[in-house]
């Protein structure tokens, strides 16, 4: 995966790889692509570096070799700044979904708890452990609304100082 470090001007080199992409996947996958495009958007590394805050523009974080991996990755817990953790690809214990859900997983054991349980929604409320419909809900059809006046929202919850 190309990022910053390359030296591509993305300015000039942008369409063109996207246009080598695009009858790649043509040519070998899927017949007629770019006759029925109607519209294309892509990223470059550019855009991950300047947008996103990506590391040289790198898309999937570290690259995966051994002294950037696993243990070797960020950790999820900040050295720096008490209270900010991280989770993803680019995280410990490292890259791709499994990795991404790995490090959510890492968190549930890293974040403390919050000092009491928190409802984000008047429709939810904690009991113990769980959150849970506040009104019992039919097994066969749970209402799925967007937001709406009755729904707080509050910050993410951090460790004490």
């Amino acid at each position: 995966m190309p990022n910053n470090r390359a030296g591509i001007d993305w300015s000039r080199q942008a369409e063109p790889y996207f246009d080598r992409i695009a009858e790649s996947l043509e040519r070998r996958l899927l017949p007629g692509l770019r006759e029925n495009l109607v519209t294309k958007q892509f990223l470059t590394p550019h855009d991950f570096e300047h947008t996103l805050r990506s590391v040289d523009g790198a898309a999937f974080g570290p690259e995966p070799v051994l002294t950037q991996s696993a243990w070797f990755r960020y950790h999820n817990r900040s050295p720096d700044v008490d209270g900010l953790f991280f989770v993803g690809a680019g995280t410990h214990p490292g890259g791709g979904v499994p990795g991404v859900l790995c490090s959510a997983r890492v968190l549930e054991r890293v974040v403390p708890r919050p000092a009491r349980p928190v409802a984000l929604d008047k429709r939810l409320q904690v009991t113990g452990d769980r959150l849970q419909p506040a009104e019992p809900v039919s097994r066969t059809t749970i209402p799925i609304t967007g937001p709406t006046e009755e729904t707080n929202t509050m910050p993410i919850p951090t460790a004490a100082p």
